[in-house]
């Protein structure tokens, strides 16, 4: 047996046949390009270690060492390459962790969370790297390791008040709990407490995604920490409480389903459509497993799409989980017949081509179920030939852009329609708390119940009608036609409320913002995005913007006006080049033009649409 190896029979996530069949990879391409990766990222690790902890500092310290994914990777270095440079560096953390945990009360972080991944990081250090560490070392990792159980238990107590699991943060702590008390099971009431845990986490995997796939949270970086818990507890479970749930049908089916959905958001440059309230990295590993689980090579080649384009990767390494889940036997090859329409959890991702130079047209209707109950309704992400023209920032944080989140969680920083007065349009300022930007319309927004009516899709063109109950009293119905070689694309929302509202249709888009009185272009590189208020008359458009002392502040651009029965159809256009004219509809209601070797129709009538691509009819209203 390798020295390097625990002599036990116990495992954790790596069985030695694993870790076998892995260094049986050497010389594997993928296997050699993730290794290298993970070679680059972890020497420039080492060459800023975390500064020794001196107990001056609380909360800034705990943040400033949470490198624990790093240490995973670091520990899977020295079991392929045996390195000691990779476990010294691990030691030395994993004690500054123990430092850290004294002076906080067994906290590990601030956020539950974390301090579940924390201690998988911790547990597989403490497992693979057991020589490195004394035997009172060791032991100081399990009482850190122990003490966080009654927080876990607490948070778990706190999240199931509506007799739900579907809130993400109960699943977090479930596998929280399980991680600890399944691992270091000799304690008295350990296996009460892993019972508690794995009960949930299993219960969680089974109640908290849509049929179709999707988390109920509809947010995609929700969506994969949850499918990673789902495996995370899959992998516990095997290794110490003798039950393969990778062989029970309902398991592999919650998986299938959840990389699919995930696999239907995945965009040009390797990321993910982020929705509200996400990030925009997308996990290879996710494909990996989902190309060996079930011999699938459109998720092998999503995982290598991802590999060569990430460039909004992952907020964490991964190697473990890239190398263990990795199938050299499973070839890779999209599949352009993958599902792009998610009526249960009402997603819509229609595609033109796959990969770097792609088109992506992903639309969340928005059915809420509980957890976070985000806010945003019929919001949609555009991309054209690999570039993107209107964006949905996500949760994203840091630099300039964190004094803005509390402004585009809410629904108005998206591609939709929302009400306020102009006055009423405020930023954050970075010395307050951070509170609701928009006044009270915008938080009974919560509640919304989006659905999808109809869809289509073809090579050529693309269309959804979707509807939500936005604000109370106010149901708005958008339709988004696509017409993919020239990316045109014509949307019309029709706002039907019970009151009069100051309405206003918000882009969100890339690139330097321009506007005039009936049109706004977004000018970026290497596309661009003209778009032309088409009707109603009384629409204006009106740019939005962060105060301009703001480095890299957020641009909007709103096409605004009030009324009950409100209709906005603007035509958006991609260009290189030259900016198109502003389109306009003739006094019959018409718009002809040609646009990349294409000829386009746009009818607007009585409140009609229909719309023609080569004299085509590829939308029209029934």
């Amino acid at each position: 047996m390798d020295s390097r190896l625990r002599p036990t029979g116990r495992h954790f996530f790596l069985r030695p046949l694993d870790l076998e069949r892995i260094r049986a990879l050497k010389g594997d391409p993928r296997y050699e390009a993730r290794v290298a990766q993970a070679v680059k990222e972890c020497e420039h690790y080492l060459r800023t270690p975390v500064p020794e902890y001196d107990a001056t500092d609380d909360e800034n310290t705990r943040c400033s060492i949470l490198h624990h994914a790093a240490m995973q990777d670091m520990a899977m270095l020295y079991l392929l390459s045996g390195e000691e440079k990779y476990a010294q560096a691990c030691r030395r953390d994993l004690l500054t962790y123990v430092k850290v945990s004294r002076k906080h009360g067994g906290r590990l972080s601030g956020a539950s969370l974390e301090e579940g991944a924390m201690k998988r990081s911790f547990l597989f250090v403490n497992e693979w790297l057991s020589e490195f560490f004394s035997d009172d070392e060791r032991a100081a990792v399990r009482d850190m390791v122990l003490k966080t159980i009654p927080h876990h238990v607490h948070e778990m107590a706190r999240f199931t008040l509506q007799g739900k699991v579907v809130q993400n943060h109960l699943q977090h702590d479930g596998t929280g709990l399980a991680l600890a008390t399944l691992y270091y099971n000799d304690f008295p009431q350990s296996s009460r407490w892993a019972k508690l845990a794995t009960d949930v986490c299993v219960q969680y995997a089974q109640e908290a995604f849509h049929p179709d796939g999707a988390q109920n949270e509809l947010a995609t970086s929700y969506h994969t920490g949850c499918v990673e818990e789902v495996v995370i507890i899959g992998l516990l479970m095997r290794d110490f409480a003798g039950r393969d749930l990778f062989g029970e049908r309902w398991y592999r089916d919650v998986l299938e389903r959840g990389i699919g959905w995930l696999a239907s958001l995945v965009t040009p440059d390797g990321g993910a459509v982020p929705f509200n309230d996400s990030s925009a990295g997308c996990e290879r590993w996710f494909f990996r497993l989902g190309a060996s689980l079930f011999n699938s090579p459109h998720y092998q080649a999503l995982a290598d799409h991802i590999a060569e384009h990430g460039a909004r990767g992952s907020k964490h390494p991964s190697l473990l989980y890239d190398l263990l889940f990795y199938d050299p036997g499973v070839p890779s090859r999209i599949d352009a017949g993958a599902r792009t329409v998610f009526p249960h959890s009402t997603t819509v991702a229609f595609r033109d081509g796959f990969g770097r130079d792609g088109g992506l047209l992903a639309q969340k209707a928005g059915r809420y179920t509980g957890g976070h109950a985000h806010h945003d309704r019929l919001n949609f992400e555009y991309w054209h030939k690999g570039a993107r023209l209107l964006r949905d920032l996500g949760g994203q944080r840091g630099g300039d852009w964190d004094i803005f989140r509390g402004f585009y969680r809410q629904s108005s920083s998206h591609t939709v329609v929302a009400i306020h007065e102009p006055q009423e349009f405020a930023f954050e300022s970075k010395h307050k708390e951070r509170e609701d930007t928009f006044r009270t319309e915008h938080r009974a927004h919560r509640l919304a119940q989006g659905r999808i009516l109809q869809t289509a899709d073809d090579a050529g063109a693309a269309h959804t009608v979707t509807q939500a109950d936005i604000y109370d009293g106010v149901r708005q119905t958008r339709t988004l036609v696509w017409l993919k070689a020239s990316g045109v694309l014509v949307l019309r929302d029709v706002l039907e409320s019970a009151d009069e509202h100051p309405f206003e249709q918000l882009f969100q888009g890339c690139g330097e913002l321009g506007t005039s009185e009936k049109a706004f272009a977004f000018a970026g590189k290497p596309w661009s995005l003209a778009a032309s208020v088409l009707a109603p008359a009384e629409a204006k458009t009106i740019a939005r913007r962060a105060p301009k002392e703001t480095v890299g502040s957020p641009a909007y651009a709103a096409v605004a006006q009030r009324g009950r029965a409100v209709t906005f159809l603007t035509l958006l256009e991609p260009f290189q080049g030259k900016q198109p004219a502003a389109r306009k509809l003739d006094a019959g209601g018409k718009l002809a033009f040609s646009t990349g070797g294409h000829a386009v129709a746009v009818q607007f009538d009585n409140g009609r649409l229909s719309v023609q691509l080569d004299d085509r009819t590829v939308y029209s209203d029934r």
